[in-house]
């Protein structure tokens, strides 16, 4: 809200502002690494690889007393771990990455500190080429989980249950910038390239273009 700010410190402490009250809240996660917000009430995070050489990644609501943690990952070269929340037609779901493995879920989200254990099904597991630098849902409709794998991006479309898979213009692996609901584009090359939404019929807008995000 206008009146909310989440923020992570310098010490990797999450924490919550109250703007128009001038307060900031304790640590409400430790160790975290990085931090999204799903929605207006649900942020996911994922920790900072512990002395035990294990990460987190997991969720906290609005008004809960403390997090849930989705997933533990035990490795020595602290692969990249990323969990997103969505929902698409009424229905939740949850993706989770981790290295080069992206898993799809479907069942309920319950508040963080809520005592009974979630229900789900697997929708989907995929591999990609490489890490995966950026995993989420697609924007507003929650239709589309987008993940960025290098220079590949694996585009899963939770109506059809079609996994399409694309190669763009190198650009450090940055997030896929979304247009709309079902478009996003790349200035990676310097031009101002237009995508559908699987990667697919790509256009060149324009040329000669700052490597900077675009609008419609």
């Amino acid at each position: 809200s206008r009146n909310t700010l989440y923020l992570l410190t310098t010490t990797h402490e999450f924490r919550r502002a109250d703007l128009s009250a001038m307060t900031l809240s304790g640590p409400l996660i430790a160790n975290v690494e990085s931090f999204a917000q799903s929605d207006r009430s649900t942020v996911t995070y994922t920790t900072l690889t512990s002395e035990a050489k294990q990460r987190s990644v997991g969720y906290l609501t609005s008004g809960a007393a403390k997090p849930r943690v989705a997933r533990t990952y035990t490795d020595e070269t602290a692969a990249p771990a990323w969990f997103r929340t969505g929902t698409y037609y009424g229905q939740d779901y949850t993706v989770t990455a981790h290295g080069t493995t992206i898993e799809i879920l479907r069942g309920d989200v319950p508040s963080s500190d809520a005592t009974a254990t979630p229900q789900s099904v697997q929708v989907a597991k995929y591999d990609c080429p490489s890490n995966v630098t950026y995993v989420d849902f697609s924007p507003v409709l929650d239709r589309f989980v987008v993940a960025r794998c290098g220079n590949d991006v694996a585009t899963y479309d939770l109506e059809t249950r079609q996994l399409a898979r694309a190669t763009i213009p190198a650009d450090q692996g940055k997030s896929v910038q979304w247009i709309d609901s079902f478009h996003w584009s790349s200035t990676a090359s310097g031009s101002f390239d237009f995508y559908d939404f699987d990667g697919t019929k790509r256009q060149t807008v324009a040329s000669g273009v700052s490597v900077l995000p675009a609008t419609l």
